[in-house]
């Protein structure tokens, strides 16, 4: 699921955000998609099956979707800051469980706007009007992780 609507391209205004968030969505919906059929196993590992040659040690993972990773861990390569993105999204599904928070994730996408110059990233815009739909509170914070508070601190 990668398309300039949702990650912009490399001269649009939101690329640093919106590649990045882009990253982190692939990695999020591999992992996702992937519950099924893998036996719970190291789930937030992303493509162990391809990692081998980009990694050392036993366990090979490309990246991963629960690096405790936030946005004062940018570093402006895509792939990194992906893992910011992708363990906002797997907060937001563990703290909801695997469905809603596809649902709820999946449906934040169509929020996108194909060159957003707003100072706010776009993973806000994008997530926050689904979360309202589904009864959470919009977030306080406007960044990456700040995405996912409305999904995690929900009205009671």
């Amino acid at each position: 699921m990668r398309s300039t609507r949702t990650s912009g391209t490399r001269t649009s205004s939101t690329w640093p955000w919106a590649g990045a968030i882009g990253e982190g969505f692939g990695d999020y919906w591999a992992v996702s998609m992937s519950i099924p059929v893998s036996k719970n196993y190291d789930l937030p590992c992303v493509m162990d099956w391809d990692a081998t040659s980009y990694t050392s040690g036993p366990k090979h993972c490309l990246r991963r979707t629960d690096t405790g990773k936030t946005t004062d861990d940018m570093t402006g390569e895509v792939h990194d800051d992906g893992e910011i993105w992708s363990n906002a999204l797997w907060d937001i599904h563990q703290a909801l469980g695997r469905n809603k928070a596809n649902k709820v994730i999946l449906q934040g996408t169509f929020f996108y706007a194909p060159d957003t110059r707003s100072r706010t990233p776009p993973g806000h815009r994008a997530v926050s009007p689904a979360a309202l739909r589904q009864g959470c509170r919009r977030p306080g914070h406007p960044g990456l992780q700040g995405a996912q508070d409305p999904l995690i601190t929900r009205d009671t």
